[in-house]
């Protein structure tokens, strides 16, 4: 496998990645800051390197579309291994640039005033997708995650955005900064077809900041691919215990009166940390103890011969398992009843019948039916082989 490397002003991390580079080559992208007579902008530079130390630069910069070859300041990379591309979720250069109304007052130079359910005048931080076959030239920026102002409040935005695939799900862990409280969090978002996404869990974060006595006091970000270690999913984030930009200053000075302000030096630290979620643990579908919970795929087609699943039992719960064909009858003898009831704790589970795993119809529109009585089931896969059944 070749090493493939990004790094991002200060931010590098490495990724195993084979990129169809037959001299089996790296590849770094690099933002550095570049001071003009307009302020500070991002430009993207790509060098390529054999041992992921030495490094040769392009002859050429990348290309982003109509962006040219700028960017904004925080991007995320990930490798479609179906599209054979790049593809980086980033800002465009012109994002907040809109033509707000007449009288609209100057408030700062970090946000201007909003104007919700106006999206001709939507000019939060949100996020842009681009793609690229040879790292160089990429696909016009088009938008993948923008502020909903039926669940973001009116200071939030939309900030680093890292997507990866789970079965058919795209998923992308997001940083949403809460301006008034200067603080950010990650919420998980979800797409069918890595374009359109949504909010997860009504938008409630999946990592936030653990508050005063912490590193993490008042920002966590994720910006990298979860590794899967055994049973977990492990997801590595950086978190500081100041606030967004309080620290930084700005051209239009606000007088704030907090320690990380008047010495950023001391009192200011960043760290990484590392979040464990059981592995496609994000969602479930639960049965109670008084209630069992029934539930009925969608008519799916494959040529898998055994199912598996990802679920947990509570004391004295279970997990039984039908096929059905589109009548909604019984196929072969996988019915509920001459299921093996599941009792346990499993990442991966095969669901057996009379002791025999494999699966009638195959390559035939089939529906998966569970009964669920006091446990929790968060994913189910078809395999293509049946061992020991």
């Amino acid at each position: 496998m070749a090493r493939f490397k990004l790094a991002f002003q200060r931010l590098t991390f490495n990724e195993e990645r084979n990129t169809g580079n037959e001299q089996g080559q790296g590849e770094l992208v690099k933002k550095p800051d570049e001071v003009t007579t307009t302020g500070v902008s991002h430009q993207t530079l790509c060098a390529h390197s054999a041992d992921g130390v030495h490094w040769k630069p392009y002859a050429s910069p990348p290309m982003l579309g109509s962006c040219g070859g700028l960017t904004g300041d925080v991007s995320c990379l990930h490798y479609d291994p179906e599209a054979r591309q790049f593809v980086m979720n980033t800002r465009h250069i012109m994002m907040c640039n809109t033509a707000l109304p007449l009288g609209t007052p100057f408030v700062g130079d970090w946000f201007m005033p909003y104007y919700p359910h106006r999206p001709d005048l939507m000019n939060k931080r949100l996020v842009h997708q681009s793609r690229s076959h040879d790292f160089l030239h990429w696909t016009d920026p088009v938008l993948v995650s923008v502020p909903d102002d039926e669940i973001d409040n009116l200071d939030e935005a939309h900030y680093g955005m890292q997507q990866f695939r789970v079965g058919r799900l795209h998923l992308a862990t997001l940083g949403v900064l809460r301006f008034v409280e200067n603080e950010m969090d990650v919420r998980l978002i979800f797409s069918r077809d890595g374009l359109n996404f949504k909010a997860a869990d009504r938008g409630n974060p999946f990592l936030s900041p653990r508050g005063k006595g912490y590193w993490d006091t008042h920002m966590v970000s994720i910006s990298s691919l979860p590794v899967e270690m055994g049973d977990e999913w492990w997801f590595y984030y950086g978190g500081t215990n100041s606030h967004h930009d309080w620290w930084m200053g700005s051209n239009f000075p606000e007088d704030i009166d907090e320690p990380e302000v008047h010495d950023p030096d001391g009192n200011i630290r960043f760290g990484l940390g590392l979040a464990r979620l059981r592995k496609e643990g994000f969602a479930s579908l639960d049965g109670s103890k008084q209630r069992d919970g029934y539930v009925v795929t969608r008519a799916v087609m494959s040529d898998g011969e055994r199912l598996s699943i990802n679920a947990r039992c509570r004391k004295g719960g279970s997990i039984r398992a039908a096929v059905l064909g589109r009548d909604n009858q019984p196929m072969g003898n996988c019915t509920l009843d001459a299921s093996d009831p599941f009792t346990g704790d499993s990442t991966c589970h095969t669901v057996t019948w009379g002791g025999a795993a494999g699966l009638p119809g195959k390559a035939q529109w089939r529906k998966f039916h569970f009964l669920l009585r006091d446990a929790e089931i968060f994913s189910l896969r078809l395999d293509p082989e049946v061992t020991g059944g």
